[in-house]
C-alpha cells in the first residue's frame, strides 16, 4: 500500500472509533427502526390514523395543492377516510348533533373510487334513524368494512356494500348529544375488532362474537404494541383515569395513571401519550414515563393533547388543544422540542407525516402543507368553518399514489395530487 494513503485510512478509522464511542455512551441519537412497507395486497389506509395506527404514510404526498377533484357527500358532517387495497375510498356522513327533526336526520357510508365517482351507498335516514349516526370506517386485510353506529351497533359491511353481520355493543355516555358518532372500530392483531364505548372497551371475533369486554370505560381508541398489547386509556370510579396495558385476553398488564391516552405507538415499541398539564410523554412498553414535555398552557381549553402523530424519523407531532389548536409542536424522540408553528387558525385533526417527511394539516377553512424542515408548502382553501362538534378521528388519508383526501365540512371529500 502507498504510504500517502496511510492518513486517510488513519482519519477514517478515527472518525469511526468517535461514532461508536458516542453511540455506545448515548449520545448519538438512535434512529427509531424503518416501519415495513405496506403489502399490495392490504388496503391502503386501513384506520383514520392510518396503516400504522400513527397518522404516518408510507408514501410521499403531494408538494403542490393540484386539486384532483371533490365530491359531493350526502350529509354535512363527514368522517375520517379510509382507503382500500384497490384505492376505493369508504366515507361516512351524518346531518350532525341534535338534528331538527326526523326528516332531517340521517347518515350514509359512501363507497367512492379513486376518481371521485361514487360506487355505492349504505344509509340509515328518517324515522329509522334512531340513534343511527355511523362512525369512520376501518378496514380488515381481507377488504370488509367495520363500522359502528349510534345506536350501538358495530357492522360487518362486504365491498360490495351488503351488510354481513350486526353486533351490539353500548356507545353513549350520559349526556350524550343525540346524532354524535361513536369512535370507529379498531382493527387489531389476528383481525380482532375493538370499538370504545360507554359500556367499555370490546373485543369481537371476525365473525361478530363478542370475545371479552372490559368493566373500566375507554376514553381513547386502543392501538397495539409488541406481542399484541393493547394500550388504551381507561378509568372507572376506583381509580383514577389512566393509560393501561392489557393483554389480547384482557388481562392488565400494567396501569399508568397521570398519563391519559390519545396515544400512539413507535416501530420500537414506545407509547407517546398526552399527561397533563399540556403534556406529550413517552412511556417504555413496561409501563416507565421516560420523559414528559409541557406544550402550550395549563387553560382548560389547550391542556388536551388530543391530536399526536409520529413521523418516519420518530418525530412526534402534537397539536394541543381541547378539540384541536393552532399551534403545532415538533418534538424529538429525545422530549427536545424541536419547532413551534402557529397556524393562525384551529387545526381539528392529527397531522398526517408522509414518507418523505411532509407534515399535512386540517384546520377549519384550510389544508396546510410543511416540509421537513418546518417551511410552508402550501394552503388550500377547503371549506367552511365548521361547528366544533362532532371531529372525526382525522380529516386526512393518503393512497399509495401519494394522492391526499380531506374530509370537508359541509358534506364533500376532496383529493389532492401530484
Amino acid at each position: 500500500m502507498c504510504d500517502r494513503h496511510v492518513p486517510r485510512l488513519v482519519r477514517l478509522g478515527m472518525a469511526l472509533l468517535i461514532a461508536a464511542t458516542l453511540a455506545a455512551c448515548g449520545r448519538a441519537p438512535k434512529a427509531p427502526p424503518a416501519r415495513p412497507p405496506v403489502a399490495p395486497s392490504l388496503p391502503q389506509w386501513p384506520d383514520p390514523r392510518g396503516p400504522f395506527l400513527t397518522g404516518a404514510s408510507p408514501a410521499a404526498g403531494p408538494h403542490t395543492a393540484r386539486l384532483k377533484w371533490e365530491t359531493k357527500l350526502p350529509w354535512p358532517y363527514v368522517s375520517s377516510p379510509a382507503i382500500g387495497r384497490d384505492g376505493t375510498i369508504y366515507v361516512a356522513s351524518g346531518s350532525g348533533p341534535m338534528p331538527p327533526s326526523k326528516a332531517a336526520a340521517g347518515s350514509t357510508l359512501s363507497a367512492i373510487s379513486s376518481e371521485g365517482k361514487v360506487k355505492w351507498e349504505l344509509s340509515s335516514e328518517g324515522a329509522d334513524v334512531g340513534w343511527g349516526a355511523f362512525s369512520s370506517a376501518a378496514l380488515a386485510a381481507d377488504g370488509t368494512i367495520y363500522v359502528a353506529r349510534e345506536s350501538g351497533e358495530l357492522l360487518a359491511v362486504t365491498p360490495e356494500g351488503k351488510v354481513r353481520w350486526k353486533a351490539q355493543f353500548q356507545w353513549f355516555w350520559d349526556g350524550h348529544a343525540k346524532g354524535t358518532p361513536p369512535w370507529a372500530p379498531t382493527v387489531g392483531p389476528g383481525g380482532i375488532i375493538y370499538t370504545a364505548g360507554g359500556s367499555g372497551l370490546s373485543a369481537f371475533a371476525p365473525d361478530g362474537t363478542m370475545k371479552w369486554q372490559t368493566k373500566e370505560v375507554p376514553f381513547s381508541r386502543p392501538v397495539f404494541g409488541k406481542e399484541g398489547t393493547i394500550h388504551v386509556g381507561l378509568w372507572d370510579t376506583s381509580k383514577d383515569p389512566a393509560l393501561s396495558a392489557l393483554t389480547p385476553d384482557n388481562q392488565l398488564r400494567w396501569h399508568l395513571p397521570k398519563v391519559y391516552g390519545h396515544q400512539v405507538v413507535g416501530s420500537d415499541g414506545t407509547i407517546y401519550a398526552y399527561s397533563e398539564p399540556a403534556a406529550v410523554c413517552a412511556v417504555t412498553p413496561e409501563g416507565t414515563v421516560q420523559w414528559k414535555l409541557p406544550l402550550g398552557d395549563r387553560d382548560a381549553r389547550v391542556s388536551l393533547v388530543r391530536f399526536i402523530s409520529l413521523g418516519p424519523d420518530g418525530t412526534v407531532h402534537c397539536i394541543p388543544g381541547r378539540e384541536g389548536g393552532e399551534v403545532w409542536y415538533a418534538v424529538s424522540p429525545q422530549g427536545r422540542r424541536v419547532r413551534e408553528t402557529k397556524l393562525g387558525e384551529q387545526v381539528i385533526s392529527p397531522p398526517l407525516v408522509t414518507a418523505d417527511g411532509v407534515v399535512y394539516l386540517a384546520g377549519v377553512e384550510h389544508c396546510f402543507a410543511y416540509d421537513a424542515q418546518g417551511r410552508e408548502l402550501w394552503r388550500l382553501k377547503v371549506g367552511q368553518r365548521r361547528p366544533e362538534w362532532p371531529v372525526p378521528e382525522s380529516a386526512l388519508a393518503a393512497d399509495a399514489s401519494g394522492t391526499l383526501y380531506i374530509s370537508v365540512y359541509p358534506g364533500e371529500l376532496m383529493a389532492v395530487g401530484r
